[in-house]
């Protein structure tokens, strides 16, 4: 078995056993690259804002403050990680002065691409002198690629893979629906088993 998967690896399993001639390389301009390839690339969008995936998170332990916010309600901005598909968490590391606990969770809205919240640990306006807290997010990330799927993961995105080729390829609707609840039940195993870890 060659581990981990990638692209053209999976979506030729997946063009195989759907019926259908392997490509040779990426991006031939074939009918079938193209089929893969989008197929590929919706269940990924899909896959990953489907669960927390462990494999698939990062944390940024100290985002950059870009400005204030519209909302009189927060106090200040942070800018969403290019690579952000889904926010997990926001915590704040507030000034000890302020908070001698800590780290802790903080209420917070996404908008416009960007987290607002209150930086300094309290509503506004902040003390006089306060020095705002380090704020930190765990998310998960589209910077992660095959190399960090799981073998359940992979099955899934398979079976997503071959219901698109079904679909936009075969023009077969009925293996391409069956498939695709193949799919999600190979998300249900998959998620389930991420969650033991």
């Amino acid at each position: 078995m060659v581990w981990p998967l990638d692209k053209l690896t999976l979506g030729n399993q997946a063009l195989i056993l759907t019926g259908n001639a392997p490509v040779a390389v990426v991006n031939d301009g074939s009918d079938e690259w193209l089929v893969l390839d989008a197929a590929w690339e919706s269940a990924l969008e899909a896959m990953f804002e489907e669960h927390d995936w462990g494999f698939l998170t990062t944390v940024n332990p100290a985002l950059n403050r870009t400005g204030t916010p519209t909302d009189p309600l927060y106090t200040d901005a942070y800018a969403l990680p290019l690579d952000c598909m889904h926010l997990i968490w926001v915590r704040i590391t507030d000034n000890v002065s302020l908070n001698p606990t800590g780290t802790h969770s903080v209420e917070y809205q996404i908008v416009n691409g960007q987290i607002y919240l209150n930086a300094y640990g309290t509503t506004p306006p902040p003390p006089p002198n306060a020095t705002p807290g380090t704020v930190s997010i765990k998310y998960v990330s589209n910077a992660n690629g095959p190399d960090k799927f799981t073998p359940l993961f992979m099955k899934a995105l398979r079976f997503f893979v071959m219901s698109g080729i079904y679909r936009g390829l075969n023009e077969d609707y009925g293996e391409a629906n069956a498939m695709y609840q193949a799919a999600v039940g190979a998300v249900q195993e998959a998620r389930s088993r991420a969650d033991q870890q």
